[in-house]
């Protein structure tokens, strides 16, 4: 078995990794690079070689980063000559040393063993070939006996900040695909409760392109322009895969809508655990060129746009994990919307928030209406355009900038319906940007729904040019200096950082980052976009960059993305007290997770709708719903962000035989959870994670859907 993890190469570290590698059954872990510790090639003096690393739960593994014996093709007399002085800089400052022959990725270079044998010749007994385990097992064992080995705990991070905004494209894909995976691993799931052998197969196969694109020279965007054309190709493999799986969904959960056939209902589907409200989209091919609306199975009418074949409506109070149908109404719809074209001035409201623009101006405040809370100390959502003269991993900023209020910004359309209000505004910059050739203009679409607590928002950018980075300003009326975080599995609080050689500025985050103080905070919901900071109060998100980079290997345009127009969605959410109270992890789950709805004409009477299937309570976050890895049951994955530990319980639609907290990768049984009706409850420590699997899930004999009983795979 694989005891060693290996982080070669990995341009950065997260939090979580102590706790996922011990629950994944690794003993020791390997790494390349160490960020923000200062640990690395190139300040080894500064940190431990050897060490434990500790996870905020107490998780901890041993490991280290190991002295590179060779790491490009030079004379074979000079690499021997500078490994062994790397290697006798590092013995004198620490008790055991590794180096790393090729990262141990492939078998030694043919000069290390007579390298090793040269070396030991000077000092008797002190080098010797080994594999990991040999090595760790021997440390384990003395620090056992003299506890000398230190602790490390914290992230690895940043690193190469320019990768989070070199090739946007590559990101967004990444957690398109991720989240429409999650959510139709988890609509499987439910069919297969109510009878439907749905296979695994192809979520695999899905998930395999997905995470062969996450290799970090490719997800990182430091890639040729080769190599990138095979990463779409990969993705355009998912996205055939994945509609096929749709596809499948709806042909399985009742009457296909496909083509022109006449859709006569919606089957929603939630793929998150607690109940929501939101607006959901669908396309209808026989609605082209006719009226229709949505109607409730009560015959209540539901608040909906149409816009040609485009159906958008307001599913309200959508069950967890569950299903629930509506009705097509035709030769009825909506009221027409309010529009007015080029305003001076707009103003979107609803119960939550007051938003005001201007012409010339873009968006000039946004107000929390529960406290009157403004915001905004100057215009926000504004473009920054500077000059980046770095390469794909690093980044270089000469000190030229421009944001978008030194050029023209324009009111372009204000619109109001029984869904939403929206304004859209646009911009150009090409005249006040220094290169010649750069053409860059801008537009903004920003949504208000009449219900809900994020507002929805769309900056599409056409830039022909090169050597910049564009970021989003919001200049918060938040005066703080450090941020908050999403990351894997928890929530960081980030501050400042400089002189570190291989970082300009932005953190990592998953899917949100976030201002507060005491009274409020403004969080910014990514889709795809990984790249924040803060500086005095305002909010910097990296939104794509085009680097100004040459050598032998690569030109310019292989490095950079084409120029050409980027569109990027992304949200904001303004919520009282802190990011804990304000379920901003929620928020940003339902953004990237939005309620599917599917068009059939004729529902199952099988189906079971309008029920919660799971429905999840206590202080902590859902991460999937999925089937087991072995095919016997279904997998659960669980954590608490917080840091404060609590109790979860976890309540099904229908029955379950036996829950069984496994490991994360399903293999070992950590204990048996003791199951009360059709509940259960789980004690969670700070930052935990948990893995929960569960057999025998199935409806009860008085419900619908028990003539197709769910889940055969051995259970």
């Amino acid at each position: 078995s694989v005891e060693t993890a290996l982080f070669a190469d990995v341009f950065g570290m997260g939090l979580q990794m102590p706790q996922i590698a011990a629950k994944s059954g690794f003993k020791w872990f390997i790494a390349g690079r160490y960020a923000s510790r200062g640990i690395g090639y190139l300040a080894e003096k500064l940190s431990p070689h050897i060490h434990y690393w500790k996870g905020p739960d107490g998780s901890m593994i041993l490991g280290g980063w190991g002295v590179p014996v060779v790491w490009e093709f030079r004379p074979v007399e000079q690499l021997k000559a500078e490994g062994l002085a790397n290697i006798k800089r590092m013995t004198a400052l620490h008790d055991y040393v590794y180096a790393m022959p090729q990262a141990e990725r492939v078998p030694p270079m043919e000069y290390t063993v007579s390298a090793v044998r040269e070396w030991d010749e000077e000092e008797p007994e002190s080098y010797r070939f080994s594999i990991p385990r040999q090595m760790f097992a021997e440390v384990e064992t003395a620090d056992r006996a003299g506890a000398f080995l230190p602790v490390l705990s914290g992230e690895f991070n940043p690193e190469f900040t320019g990768c989070y905004t070199s090739r946007t494209d590559v990101k967004q894909l990444n957690r398109y695909f991720e989240n429409r995976l999650l959510s139709l691993e988890a609509a499987g799931t439910v069919l297969r409760l109510q009878g439907i052998d749905y296979p695994d197969d192809i979520s695999y196969e899905a998930w395999r392109n997905v995470v062969f694109n996450q290799f970090h020279d490719s997800i990182c965007g430091c890639h040729t322009e080769v190599a990138h054309k095979d990463i779409m190709q990969r993705y355009a493999v998912v996205e055939n895969l994945t509609a096929g799986m749709e596809e499948d969904m709806i042909r399985f959960a009742g009457s296909s809508a496909g083509g022109n056939a006449e859709t006569a209902e919606l089957l929603v589907f939630n793929p998150l655990p607690y109940r929501r409200t939101d607006l959901c989209e669908v396309e209808l091919v026989s609605l082209t060129g006719e009226a229709a609306s949505v109607i409730e199975t009560d015959g209540t009418p539901v608040p909906c746009l149409q816009e040609g074949s485009r159906l958008t409506f307001l599913c309200r109070q959508a069950p967890a994990l569950g299903l629930k149908r509506f009705s097509i109404s035709r030769g009825t719809s909506a009221a027409q919307p309010v529009v007015a074209d080029n305003p001076d001035k707009a103003v979107l409201k609803n119960d939550r928030y007051r938003l005001e623009f201007r012409n010339g101006k873009g968006m000039v405040s946004l107000r929390l209406l529960a406290n009157g809370r403004e915001m905004l100390r100057d215009a926000g959502n504004l473009l920054l355009f500077q000059e980046d003269m770095g390469d794909p991993w690093v980044e270089e900023f000469t000190g030229l900038r421009v944001d978008a209020g030194k050029g023209r910004i324009s009111l372009d359309r204000y619109e109001k319906n029984d869904l939403y209000e929206k304004i859209a505004y646009s911009g150009d910059l090409s005249d006040v940007i220094w290169w010649s050739k750069t053409a860059f203009s801008w537009q903004q679409e920003i949504i208000l729904p009449r219900e809900g607590n994020r507002i929805k928002c769309r900056t599409i950018i056409d830039w022909q040019g090169k050597a910049g980075q564009v970021q989003l300003r919001f200049p918060t009326a938040i005066k703080r200096t450090s941020a908050l975080y999403e990351v894997p599995f928890a929530v960081v609080d980030r501050g400042a950082y400089d002189g570190l050689p291989k970082a300009r500025g932005d953190w990592p985050f998953l899917r949100f980052f976030s201002l507060e103080d005491q009274e409020c905070g403004l969080a910014f919901i990514g889709k795809g976009i990984s790249g924040a900071h803060v500086i005095d109060g305002e909010m910097r998100i990296s939104l794509m960059r085009r680097p100004f980079y040459q050598d032998e290997q690569r030109s310019e345009e292989q490095t950079s993305e084409t120029g050409g127009t980027q569109t990027l969605d992304y949200e904001l959410m303004v919520y009282q007290g802190n990011w804990a109270a304000g379920s901003v992890c929620r928020a940003a789950q339902c953004a990237n997770q939005p309620v599917a709805a599917w068009p059939l004409r004729s529902i199952g009477p099988w189906l079971n709708t309008g029920r919660d299937m799971m429905l999840i309570s206590g202080k902590v976050e859902f991460s999937c719903l999925k089937s087991a890895a072995n095919g016997k049951g279904v997998v659960i994955r669980l954590f608490e962000v917080e840091g404060k530990g609590g109790q979860a319980t976890i309540a099904f639609g229908g029955r379950v035989d036996e829950v069984l907290e496994t490991d994360m990768r399903e293999r070992t049984v950590l204990h048996r959870v003791t199951v009360a009706g059709n509940k259960f409850s789980l004690e969670f420590k700070p930052y935990e994670i948990k893995t929960v699997l569960i057999k025998g899930w199935s409806l009860q004999d008085n419900e619908p859907g028990a003539g197709r009983e769910a889940f055969e795979h051995g259970i």
